[in-house]
């Protein structure tokens, strides 16, 4: 051993460090997460708002400009017409039909002895510019009581239905017949559509918007009649009838002992053809084009609410 260095130590199993195997590492168990599957939410059924889907129809009178029609071929002129009159209750209950009719006059006032009333409801634009034909595009009714509120008193019944009215007439051209009478009775005290309104509904006006009965009859053009008597009066509603192209609306006024007064107004969009050699006929225009299911669904949300008060803008008839 070379000098100045120091032995070295003799190795024992004391300063022998014994090296310890690692710990096996634990498995990491991954726990299962049970995800619970929410219940499927359950859709709300889509409503239809009565009075947005009829407001969304009366626009088209606001307008003067109706919905587009599918199938229908042909220029025409939008030509709107507004025709009133003033209604008195009394001690008899009395009916008031509106129908469209290719005339000047489409209301009707029967009263309890059957009798109608002349030229009633009688507007003066196509009266003075007849068109040769006119096809229905929209229509709504206006009512409203004038009298003072605390003398306001009564009811009024409302039906809109796209089944149209077999008119009958009595051998006097100025009175329907006693059947036709019985039925409006009927049909009025028994059809489960019948709307009930008091007098007190109609101190601000309500507005009822008429709605097309028929697709056939919706699109279809009727021949215009020069309304010169009760005869040309009676066609009219004859032909208007057979055509259906809108609802038929019946009020019923009840009798009252004070008289209230009901202002009435019909304003009416009609697609008109006139004479070739007139101004109107040069205004004439095609009309847009038009899908099917669109206005169909239209047409039966309008249906479907028919009869049902609309609150009128100030101002606006």
């Amino acid at each position: 051993m070379p000098a100045g260095r120091r032995p070295a130590p003799a190795t024992t199993t004391r300063n022998v460090r014994a090296k310890k195997a690692p710990a096996p590492k634990a498995r990491a168990v991954k726990a299962v997460r049970v995800m619970r599957q929410a219940a499927p939410k359950k859709r709300a059924k889509k409503t239809v708002n009565p009075s947005a889907s009829l407001r969304h129809h009366d626009a088209m009178l606001r307008k003067d400009a109706a919905l587009p029609v599918p199938g229908v071929q042909g220029s025409f002129v939008s030509v709107p017409t507004i025709a009133r009159a003033e209604l008195t209750t009394g001690t008899n209950s009395f009916f008031v039909v509106i129908q469209w009719t290719s005339m000047s006059c489409r209301g009707v006032q029967i009263s309890a002895n059957r009798v109608m009333t002349g030229s009633f409801m009688n507007n003066g634009t196509l009266a003075s510019n007849p068109p040769t034909s006119l096809r229905a595009m929209a229509m709504s009714i206006r009512l409203r009581n004038t009298s003072v509120f605390t003398a306001q008193e009564g009811v009024v019944r409302v039906l809109s239905i796209p089944e149209q009215l077999a008119w009958e007439f009595d051998t006097d051209p100025s009175a329907v017949s006693q059947t036709f009478y019985d039925s409006l009775v009927s049909t009025m005290e028994n059809h489960p559509q019948v709307q009930s309104y008091t007098a007190h509904d109609f101190t601000s006006t309500k507005r009822f918007v008429t709605a097309p009965a028929s697709q056939v009859g919706f699109k279809s053009y009727a021949s215009w009649v020069a309304h010169t008597g009760y005869p040309d009066h009676n066609n009219a509603l004859k032909q208007g009838a057979a055509i259906a192209p809108m609802n038929v609306t019946i009020l019923q006024f009840s009798n009252t002992s004070q008289g209230n007064t009901y202002d009435l107004c019909t304003h009416s969009l009609d697609a008109a053809r006139f004479p070739v050699n007139t101004l109107y006929s040069a205004l004439a225009k095609e009309p847009p084009a038009s899908q099917e299911q669109a206005f169909n669904q239209g047409v039966q949300n309008v249906q479907r609410h028919a009869g049902m008060a609309l609150d009128s803008v100030v101002g606006t008839g």
